[in-house]
């Protein structure tokens, strides 16, 4: 079809005829030098904002790396894991969960010279690993983020996100092997051709990034690409655009470099240059003749012209400068069949696809919104696939799960159209057919001649799922709306996923519930029980001790009973107090206590000989419940006599960090002490101090020692509630030692 002659170019014609060509000649001529050097001082211009534009998304990229990174470094599930260096967990609950979702493309988890986890490209992660190795030895002791930005990994330009994991107060095997290097965790996503077609769509020039020796690394625009080529690292720079004209096309350039200020690599946004031929030298002589008759008019018909196309050009202006600042809903008028008029038309075409655009995000963000675990998996895929068809208007649309089966279907209008069951039971079986055949590889109901099927992935680790759809005849479908598609196919694998592992922690919370509801009536039903026969069978040994006292068996026989019979009793009150401190009812005092005292006579009652008190705290006066502090010494001395051979009991009384307190004790208390227990014995090993405080755990060391594994945890129990913290660490010399904290007061301190 012939192209329709330019409105513009029948008024000019008239101009000629009038003024014998020369006026139009003279204006055609300024019109074209003008508009060349627009057209060129424009494309520079928007090289310049554009080649900007695409660094400040990579720079976005790495924020967003970077606050992920951030979150993952303090989580307390990770520390636990690093602590324990348990690779296993590491590489398949946090680094794999994060490539699979999408989060990185490689995460490292490196602990000192080791690498704890990895996930993503073998190749990649390796270096990935160095880098945070080495950012850790350039940033000894840094908290937060300690490098790199952006980093030349074998595959490519990668933003990278290093944050250091803080192992503080810990003591597992990950922490020993930091001690030096340090422990951290280290992010990358490439820059790759999504990123260059992402950022090409946004700023509407092709976009090429290079790596530091000159090789492109990804493109938008192959033709563009070779055009262009690598810019001269010479000129680079990392605030202002290099700008060049090559090949038709204006381009700039600017350099991406790491946060260690070494050359990363470089990034090019190119679009064409129509710029208009010069007017041919033939026509001087026919504009000399006529000039010096015709200029008046000329001038007077190039005013007109020019005000009537600058009019134009202002009311396309502005359309275009709304729908930059985010205003979709401005139309332009396209009366005419000129140049201009087609450029209206093709803004306003424009604007309607970034409005639509706009409305399926926000409806699709919004129904993601609504994607909450608390959910049933049934229910998400079903509510899911219904969002879908709703959002984008498909005719049909099906979940298929990893086995292949329908896990639900529906139309564009919302209706079910029918399951294949629940996810995960392996619904209805397709035939194995290609794409818009019926088979498996599209929705249930018969695709017509004129529809076509459009499929995404629904990552679901550890599977993979798919969202198949029916597009409707004649409906738009371009590579913007198969990344939002994709987008939302990602976010629904990750509810679905969410939906799973809420069930699955739901049901362990209850069963763990359940488990310690158990446990405690055990507990308080066996303490009740024991404590009547205990009262009696100590009764009667004492008067079989007062009756018979004469005969040695007999007394020595009753002494054996009694003392028994108190340790059982004190079992039964440490039974009572654990019932009490897990029902929260267990109330204590508040007032001076002696710590030596109390040490006197629980050693008496326990048996134990050779105790040393040393109280390095003259000035300071332990606060707590007297009777609960002695319980807490008769439980270390009667651990100390049972598990170590006979030997000297040390006691010693320091003062303390007020930090050392619960965190609700130490906003009241002005100081605090230290009491610590030392024996002889074997110790406790440094991979057990943590645990020997649970219920029923006892130390590897105890050896044939007999014990409940009940002490320390009532121990645990009734120095908290006074305001404590209790801990296990080796004694000088050898042997446990156990540390209490109280807070105190300054005796020293006027009232």
């Amino acid at each position: 079809m012939a192209r329709p002659r330019l409105r513009y170019d029948r008024q000019l014609a008239l101009a000629l005829l009038v003024v014998a060509l020369v006026p139009l000649g003279i204006f055609a001529l300024g019109s074209f030098v003008r508009f060349s050097s627009a057209v060129r001082l424009e494309g520079e211009q928007g090289a310049r904002d554009a080649v900007r534009s695409v660094a400040s998304l990579a720079d976005q990229a790495g924020v967003r790396l970077s606050g992920t990174a951030e979150s993952y470094a303090t989580w307390q599930t990770l520390v636990g894991y690093v602590d324990a260096l348990d690779s296993a967990r590491l590489t398949s609950d946090i680094a794999g969960f994060l490539v699979d979702r999408g989060t990185a493309d490689d995460v490292v988890v490196v602990a000192g010279a080791s690498d704890a986890a990895a996930a993503g490209s073998p190749e990649d992660t390796a270096e990935l690993a160095r880098v945070a190795r080495a950012a850790l030895a350039a940033s000894p002791g840094e908290n937060g983020e300690i490098g790199p930005g952006t980093v030349v990994l074998p595959s490519g330009i990668h933003v990278v996100s290093v944050r250091r994991i803080p192992l503080d107060g810990l003591d597992g095997p990950g922490a020993a092997a930091a001690s030096e290097g340090g422990a951290a965790i280290a992010m990358s996503r490439r820059l790759d051709g999504g990123f260059a077609i992402d950022a090409s769509q946004l700023t509407g020039f092709a976009v090429s990034l290079y790596l530091p020796d000159g090789r492109l690394s990804v493109t938008s625009d192959e033709e563009a690409a070779a055009a262009v080529g690598p810019p001269d690292p010479a000129r680079l720079s990392v605030d202002a655009a290099t700008i060049v004209d090559r090949g038709g096309f204006a381009a700039g350039a600017l350099a991406l470099m790491g946060r260690d200020g070494a050359l990363a690599g470089a990034v090019t946004a190119s679009g064409r240059l129509d710029v208009l031929n010069s007017v041919d030298a033939q026509l001087w002589p026919v504009l000399g003749l006529g000039f010096g008759a015709s200029a008046v008019m000329a001038v007077l018909l190039a005013i007109l012209l020019s005000l009537r196309l600058r009019r134009r050009l202002g009311i396309i202006e502005g359309g275009m400068v709304a729908v930059a600042g985010g205003d979709t809903s401005v139309r332009l008028p396209t009366g005419g069949a000129d140049d201009v008029a087609r450029l209206a038309e093709s803004h306003n075409r424009l604007a309607a696809t970034l409005e639509r655009r706009d409305r399926t995000l926000n409806r699709a963000l919004g129904e993601v919104a609504a994607l909450t675990p608390d959910r049933a998996v049934v229910d998400l895929a079903g509510t899911g696939t219904a969002a879908a068809a709703s959002v984008f208007g498909f005719a049909a649309v099906r979940l298929v799960d990893a086995e292949g089966g329908t896990a639900a279907a529906v139309g564009a209008d919302g209706g079910h159209q029918g399951t294949g069951g629940p996810p995960g039971t392996g619904g209805p079986q397709g035939t194995g057919g290609p794409p818009g055949t019926g088979g498996s590889g599209s929705p249930e109901r018969p695709v017509a001649p004129e529809e076509r099927v459009v499929a995404v992935p629904v990552p679901v680790p550890p599977e993979t799922w798919r969202l198949e759809a029916v597009l409707a005849a004649g409906q738009d479908w371009s590579d913007g709306d198969a990344a939002l598609l994709a987008l939302y196919g990602r976010e629904l694998g990750a509810a679905l996923r969410d939906a799973e592992l809420y069930a699955d922690a739901a049901h362990r919370a209850a069963e763990l519930e359940r488990v310690n509801r158990l446990q405690g009536d055990f507990l308080r039903g066996v303490s009740h029980n024991l404590q009547t026969p205990l009262t009696h069978i100590t009764v009667v040994a004492g008067e079989l001790a007062d009756t018979r006292g004469d005969d040695p068996s007999v007394r020595r026989d009753a002494q054996v009973i009694l003392a028994e019979g108190e340790r059982l009793s004190r079992l039964v009150g440490q039974l009572l107090t654990l019932s009490r401190l897990e029902a929260n009812a267990l109330s204590v005092t508040a007032e001076p206590v002696s710590i030596p005292a109390l040490v006197a006579r629980v050693a008496h009652v326990a048996g134990a000989g050779g105790v040393r008190v040393v109280d390095d705290a003259p000035g300071l006066v332990p606060i707590g419940d007297p009777a609960a502090v002695e319980q807490v010494l008769w439980i270390l001395f009667d651990n100390a006599t049972r598990y170590a051979p006979p030997g000297q009991i040390r006691v010693l009384v320091s003062p303390a960090d007020v930090a050392s307190l619960d965190p609700r004790a130490a906003t009241e208390a002005d100081a605090a002490v230290a009491v610590a227990v030392d024996d002889d014995g074997p110790g406790v090993p440094p991979a057990e101090r943590e645990r020997v405080f649970d219920r029923f755990a006892r130390g590897s060391t105890a050896g044939d020692a007999s014990g409940t594994g009940l002490g320390l945890d009532v121990a645990r129990g009734l120095v908290g509630v006074m305001g404590g913290r209790i801990r296990c660490e080796a004694a000088p010399g050898g042997g446990a030692r156990f540390v209490f904290t109280l807070p105190a007061e300054d005796a020293s301190s006027p009232a």
